[in-house]
């Protein structure tokens, strides 16, 4: 049996693992992501790889998604919005250093691929995948296929507008999706309401300190049924439709699969996000497609990652 190398590196965290053509992840490591300095980030990467056991496994490849733009064509990751990882041409320096093939991707490709291959959208043609984490990433696949576009810079969902002059996002831009319902925003929006709210449920899982009021804990709070948080998550939820309210309006896919750290919202956000879109798909609310978290949960991206070279070493 073949196996993969597969890393998931996105803003939080850097996980690798060890994965068979079947899907089964054998080995796993995670690290938290070094945020400064690109040759942490490499260094990492060349501990965790060496810390599998592989001795004696064919090994078909590494494939690797980075949540940032990436070259697929050459390796390149050009550019990282949330982390410092900018013109690095991963692939040689992995070719190089380990002497095997290399395929490196944009994580949320990695993503959609994975939940195509061995998740949510197995079976289906058509699928859009979203990453809801620290940003927000997009993965398309049409007929069967990922669709990188010209300059391997489709998908970037996260970076559409849909509110000029709204808040700035990592990646320069005004009032884009990530900007205003990605985590990060999360995390900022539910600050500033714990510190106008000091007898909410979020301020007291805080223990009352503010820097550790994020996401998670509004996520926490909401599903022991805090007023508070539930409104929060709603406000997110209809950002989140209006953004995928233009992936159907474009692309009319069957299937739009949500994953990342966001996900453990559960219905909450998704619910009255799929409410909204009903209302916001032109012409035919018919037409909506299935939207639904992926099942493969925070493992996609390596999944993904292994499909990539499971499918490249074939062509």
């Amino acid at each position: 049996m073949n196996y993969a190398i597969a890393s998931d590196i996105g803003a939080t965290n850097l996980r690798v693992g060890l994965v068979d053509t079947k899907g089964v992840l054998e080995q796993k490591q995670e690290y938290p992501t070094p945020q400064n300095d690109p040759n942490e980030v490499i260094s990492l990467l060349y501990k965790a790889i060496e810390r599998l056991d592989f001795n004696g496994k064919n090994i078909a490849g590494i494939g690797l998604g980075v949540g940032g733009l990436v070259n697929f064509e050459q390796g390149i990751v050009e550019y990282t919005p949330n982390f410092s990882f900018n013109n690095i041409n991963l692939k040689d320096i992995l070719t190089k250093r380990f002497k095997m093939p290399v395929y490196v991707d944009n994580d949320a490709n990695a993503a959609a691929l994975g939940e195509k291959i061995y998740g949510a959208g197995k079976g289906t043609k058509n699928l859009v995948c979203l990453t809801l984490g620290t940003g927000i990433g997009g993965g398309i696949i049409i007929n069967d296929s990922l669709y990188r576009g010209t300059t391997s810079a489709a998908g970037e969902i996260g970076h559409m507008t849909i509110q000029t002059g709204g808040p700035l996002c990592g990646c320069g831009n005004d009032g884009d999706l990530e900007a205003l319902a990605g985590g990060r925003a999360l995390d900022k929006e539910a600050r500033e309401v714990a510190q106008k709210h000091k007898d909410s449920l979020i301020f007291r899982l805080a223990e009352g300190k503010i820097e550790r009021v994020n996401g998670a804990l509004v996520t926490k709070a909401a599903l022991q049924g805090d007023e508070l948080s539930n409104e929060l998550l709603k406000e997110h939820a209809k950002l989140l439709a209006v953004g995928l309210a233009n992936i159907v309006n474009i692309l009319d896919p069957d299937i739009i699969v949500l994953t990342g750290g966001m996900a453990e919202a559960g219905n909450l956000l998704l619910q009255p996000a799929k409410d909204i879109l009903k209302k916001r798909v032109f012409a035919d609310s018919t037409r909506v497609p299935k939207v639904v978290y992926g099942a493969l949960g925070p493992d996609a991206g390596i999944l993904g990652a292994a499909a990539l070279v499971f499918e490249q070493s074939v062509k």
